[in-house]
């Protein structure tokens, strides 16, 4: 039965049952996993193979550890081997060589050898280790020697030679199926033979220990303490024994950095007078037995239990005395045997005192772990000591007989047990290197740690994966009945392929949920279905050949139809168009470029269906369209109308909607940002690109040869137009038709240039800063945006080089110069492109002799900056504005604009148009200035005087507070405030009519409010003070009527009375002066003589009366007056000397001063 559990707990068997339970995993469970597209399980060829893999790898694991053994066993012998051939130098040669010889022997039956131990076999090192350590002399070999331990080389070299493989000077290796005892020299111990040389050899014997066994360099240790020792040798020797022991265990402790259990035996007891006749009738069994104590585990007061235990021990021995002396007959013996427990009695203090010395707790080191005190006899030699009569016979001076010196029984007294059941039990109490440990506890922890999470994240991957397989499986389910449901919508007439979108969509999301390129993951972990897949891809195939294709010809059907002949699209869309039923000409590139054309000119801002289109066109592209009916009647008309389109023009609108034709040419970087800026165009705007069709590079890649790839393709498009139709071209054919298509391409070349130089303006200057600052940047020779765009110009219109001819010197005669064109133009014939340019481009040619012309036009520019620039920098800048346009509307003199005008005149289009701009814009920017100068001056000059003279008072406004009389003409007499201000500031800018006077196109930016204003104040000035310097006209009073209930009505207007009785209705001649007429009165006299009287004071009293009054104009100069004085009224007619006459109230009333001009 114990072999059965052994072989059952092995570790191969296990290993092999592991290999087989997964490989029934394999071969059965391989039916539930499929990989791959085709959607398969493993083959029975994969899976065998799978199965032997996994054999393969264990049975390579399983080599691999016997090789570390291996390995791990003769790299230390090989050390114990250096060792024993250095310390064997020393031993004399026959020695020698026969020591050398049996330890090769050794070494190498040890490297193949494995051990024993009832739980399988093990290699050397893998075996228990344990260290016996003890001064010299103390029994150490004795006790192995005789422990009956089983040496399983002592077959082969004896047991003597088994102690002396590996034995030297430093130590005994010797070798158990149990376990490997090290029996070290007792001068390791001591080392007090040569103490630098025992240092040495002992440390390097740790290290060669702690090197092959780094987790636990030994299991235990065995400290050997001689009785004879303990009882011969005096007190100090004692202590510093146990000091030597105390300091090898701590040298243990620390080189090892482990905690092992320590077994003290104290042997050589047969030395103790009386043990060997106490003991003499035990059998073998019974020698085998433990004599001594072992402490608890737990403890950790040993030594405090020891002489307790130690009594327990002699309690027995008093427990037999009588029964052995009893049964012994010889007389001396039994003299021995019942002093036996007193001579233990006796060592039991020496004992104590040596265990407490050696193992006793201190700050300085870790207390060993001290598993039991051992009592043992390895062989009976040596004469016995008795304490007992030595102590007598040292009282009494008495003599004692010798005891018998003991011949060696050949008897073991309390060893094998020890070590069978005691010491190799208890092999893995020893503690482990906690630096090293620690290390293999995060390695150990990282490896589960690393399975774990591998098993979690499988268990994971594989439950998601399932779980995302059932969504899938109807997620596919889902958009197959919402395609079913979309299609049902799609009407039957509705030819429009964007339409199919909704339809499409669904099936396409559904043939996409299982591919591979998405979710490369479920096939690698055995999830895939490919077969849902197929259906899936299959369907949607079918949809878009049933419902897009149909519809997206449908609509290259309707293109065709509602294209002219002149349409550049026409030719690319026919071709499209027979590349569906052509395979034979089917190019995918040539419609998928047409669909994305059309579909952004479609859905601008709608990307999403862009690409929902495209991707649908795609998949049709790449499947094949199957079989494609094309309409003939569209096919026989799209082919009529090209045949009405001139070769040469098909040819160029293939180039315009080629390549080149949709790359831009970025003149905005190339003229700079700022430059740009000052035309008016962002880069954003678009106005800046060009084309790069119509850039020189362009120019020069294209081919207007006879053999160009263009002419060529004429012969390519012969399919299109079908090969009895295409025209057959001669040489010269081919030679006029190249010709017509190049001068197509300058003539739109020309065009596209003239038309974005003619786009551009120069941007209006918002104020003198910016004037300045743009004026400045168009007058700098190296960064001027006018040369900028000048040079790019000239860069893309001067096609043919060396032309046009250089500037001949000044004084050259026209035929001179006639017949140099003449010739250089025979020599470099010019394009069109380049005549047409030719004006603009020569303003940046430049000679030797004469400098290019536009540094004239930066010139008059710079003038022109500097002119606005005084003004910005003046202290006043509005004011020197001012100055600088009333200059320019007195006198005609040639200022800076004026001159640039001039130079305007002389410069081709649209250079003139600019500096045309340049100077309006300059100009503006002055007149800019001058109103805002005027506006300040006019506010604190005039508006402050009249807000505080007259603004709130009478008569200007129908106040209590009157103005006075002089305020009044200080502000409003002519050469008063308000007209001398208007007469020195603002008449220059004014004509006759008081409107603003314009010069070169512009005018100072009054108000229709204000010069209202002005001319109502220039009014009210002819009014009042046509009779002198204060205000006052004449006017003639005539009566109208009199209520019946009045007898007479009386005006007193000063010193003049005009009275109404009733009578004749006379006109008589009246007048008002402000400073004369300040008392008025009117008096109405009933016919029973009540007067009623109203009487006005103060220099404006006639207005007074004039708004008691009702007065309303009848006619130019006349006007109708009510007085009224308690419902009496008199009616009069007052008739003014002048159209314009103080008599109208609304002069007064309706003048307000404006805050600004």
């Amino acid at each position: 039965m114990k072999r059965v559990i052994s072989i059952l707990t092995n570790k191969i068997f296990l290993g092999l049952l592991g290999v087989i339970a997964l490989s029934l995993v394999i071969w059965f469970g391989a039916d539930f996993v499929k990989f791959g597209e085709d959607n398969d399980t493993l083959s029975t060829t994969a899976r065998l193979f799978l199965m032997l893999s996994v054999l393969l790898i264990w049975l390579l694991a399983q080599l691999l550890v016997m090789w570390l053994s291996h390995r791990k066993n003769s790299s230390m012998l090989k050390e114990i081997e250096a060792d024993q051939v250095d310390q064997d130098a020393v031993r004399a040669g026959e020695e020698v060589a026969a020591l050398n010889q049996r330890f090769s022997e050794g070494m190498d039956i040890l490297k193949r050898a494995k051990f024993d131990t009832g739980k399988g076999k093990v290699a050397l090192y893998q075996l228990p280790w344990y260290i016996i350590i003890g001064p010299p002399g103390s029994g150490k070999t004795t006790a192995l020697v005789n422990s009956g331990l089983e040496f399983p080389l002592a077959d082969t070299h004896g047991k003597n030679a088994l102690g002396g493989v590996g034995g030297t000077r430093n130590c005994d290796w010797w070798f158990t199926n149990e376990a490997v005892m090290i029996d070290t020299a007792g001068r390791f111990t001591t080392q007090d033979s040569h103490k630098t040389v025992d240092s040495s050899a002992w440390q390097g014997f740790l290290n060669l220990l702690k090197k092959h066994r780094p987790r636990r360099p030994i299991n235990g240790a065995l400290i050997a303490i001689s009785v004879q020792d303990l009882l011969t040798q005096q007190p100090a020797q004692r202590s510093y024994n146990a000091k030597l022991i105390r300091e090898r265990i701590d040298e243990l402790q620390k080189s090892f950095g482990v905690r092992f259990p320590i077994y003290v035996m104290l042997t050589k007891c047969d030395l103790v007078a009386g043990f060997t006749e106490f003991f003499a009738n035990l059998t073998q069994p019974e020698r085998q037995q433990i004599w001594g104590t072992t402490f608890n585990i737990e403890s950790t007061q040993q030594l405090n239990s020891l002489p307790s235990e130690l009594d327990q021990l002699i309690g027995r021995l008093n427990d037999r005395v009588l029964w052995r002396v009893h049964n012994e007959r010889d007389p001396a013996k039994r003299a021995l045997i019942q002093a036996f427990p007193q001579q233990m009695e006796n060592l039991k203090p020496l004992l104590v005192e040596f265990m407490s010395e050696a193992f006793a707790a201190n700050r300085f080191s870790e207390q060993p772990l001290l598993r039991g005190v051992y009592f043992c006899s390895g062989t009976q030699e040596g004469t016995p000591i008795d304490r007992m009569m030595s102590a007598v016979s040292s009282n009494f001076g008495l003599s004692r007989d010798a005891m018998r010196n003991q011949s060696g029984s050949g008897k073991s007294f309390f060893i094998n047990r020890l070590f069978r059941d005691v010491v190799f039990p208890e092999e893995e109490l020893v503690g482990s290197n906690k630096k090293l440990e620690t290390s293999l506890l995060w390695l150990r922890r990282g490896y589960f740690a690393v399975l774990t999470l591998v098993f979690v994240v499988l268990i994971g991957v594989w439950s998601v994966t399932l779980s995302r397989n059932n969504e899938y499986m109807a997620q596919v389910n889902q958009l197959i009945a919402q395609y079913q449901s979309e299609q049902s919508k799609l009407g039957q007439f509705d030819q429009d392929p964007v339409n199919t979108l909704p339809v499409l969509a669904p099936l396409y999301n559904a043939s996409r949920v299982y591919n591979q390129e998405d979710h490369p993951w479920l096939s690698s972990v055995g999830l895939y279905d490919g077969s849902v897949d197929e259906a899936a891809d299959a369907l949607y195939l079918n949809a878009l050949r049933k419902d897009f294709l149909p519809r997206f010809q449908y609509y290259l059907e309707q293109r065709l139809q509602s294209m002219n002949p002149t349409h550049p699209e026409l030719i690319d869309t026919f071709r499209a168009y027979l590349m569906l039923a052509d395979t034979e000409h089917l190019e995918p590139a040539v419609i998928r470029d047409w669909a994305q054309d059309q579909w952004q000119q479609r859905l601008p801002g709608e990307a999403g269906k862009q690409a929902e289109l495209n991707e649908h066109l795609n998949v049709l592209l790449r499947k094949g369209f199957g079989s494609v009916q094309l309409n003939q009647a569209v096919v026989d008309s799209t082919r009529f109308k090209l045949k009405q389109i001139p070769a040469a023009q098909r040819l160029y609108s293939q180039i315009r909607s080629g390549n080149l034709g949709q790359e831009q040419l970025d003149i905005y970087s190339q003229i700079g940002g700022k430059s740009a800026a000052i035309f008016g165009y962002g880069q954003s705007s678009g106005a800046l690109q060009m084309s790069a069709l119509y850039s020189k590079p362009g120019f020069k890649s294209l081919d207007f040869s006879v053999k160009s790839p263009l002419l060529q393709q004429l012969e390519r498009d012969r399919w299109i137009f079908g090969d009895e139709e295409v025209d057959d071209f001669t040489e010269a054919d081919k030679e006029k038709l190249a010709q017509e298509l190049k001068n197509l391409y300058l003539n739109d070349y020309s065009s596209q240039w003239q038309s974005l130089l003619n786009e551009l303006h120069i941007a209006k200057f918002t104020d003198m800063t910016s004037a300045t600052a743009t004026l400045k940047q168009m007058a700098d020779p190296v960064y001027s945006p006018l040369v900028a765009i000048l040079r790019v110009t000239k860069e893309n219109t001067a096609l043919t080089p060396g032309w046009p001819q250089p500037t001949l010197l000044p004084g050259t005669s026209a035929a001179t110069a006639g017949a140099a064109e003449a010739i250089i133009g025979k020599v470099v014939k010019p394009t069109s492109v380049d005549v047409a340019f030719r004006d603009i481009n020569q303003l940046t040619t430049q000679s030797e002799q004469q400098p290019a012309a536009v540094n004239d036009v930066l010139a008059g520019i710079k003038e022109l900056h500097g002119y606005l620039n005084n003004m910005a920098v003046s202290p006043n800048p509005n004011e020197a504005a001012f100055a600088a346009a009333k200059a320019r509307y007195s006198t005609n003199s040639a200022d800076p604009i004026r001159k640039l005008r001039i130079l305007a005149t002389n410069a081709p289009k649209p250079v003139s148009d600019w500096l045309n701009e340049m100077a309006d814009h300059s100009w503006g920017v002055i007149l800019q200035g001058t109103k805002a100068h005027l506006d300040t001056a006019w506010n604190q000059q005039v508006y402050s005087v009249y807000e505080r003279t007259l603004g709130s008072r009478y008569p200007l406004r129908k106040v209590r507070a009157e103005a006075t009389v002089d305020d009044f003409n200080q502000f409003l007499a002519p050469g008063g405030v308000e007209a001398a201000f208007v007469q020195a500031n603002v008449k220059p800018f004014l004509d006759r009519n008081w409107r603003p006077k314009a010069l070169d196109g512009q005018a100072v930016a009054f108000t229709d409010a204000s010069l209202g204003q002005l001319r109502g104040a220039d009014t009210l000035r002819a009014a009042l003070y046509r009779a002198g310097d204060a205000p006052g006209y004449d006017f003639s009073m005539k009566p109208l009527s009199l209520d019946t209930s009045v007898g007479k009505f009386e005006l007193q207007l000063g010193e003049q009375r005009f009275t109404y009785t009733h009578g004749p209705k006379l006109n008589k001649k009246a007048s008002w002066r402000s400073g004369r007429d300040t008392n008025i009165r009117i008096l109405f006299e009933d016919l029973n003589q009540t007067l009623h009287r109203e009487t006005f004071t103060g220099v404006w009293a006639w207005y007074r009366l004039l708004d008691d009054a009702s007065i309303r104009k009848v006619g130019n100069t006349t006007y109708r007056a009510t007085f009224n004085k308690d419902g009496r009224k008199a009616q009069y007619q007052l008739s003014a000397a002048s159209r314009i006459s103080g008599l109208n109230l609304s002069l007064l009333r309706n003048y307000r001063c404006p805050q600004g001009l």
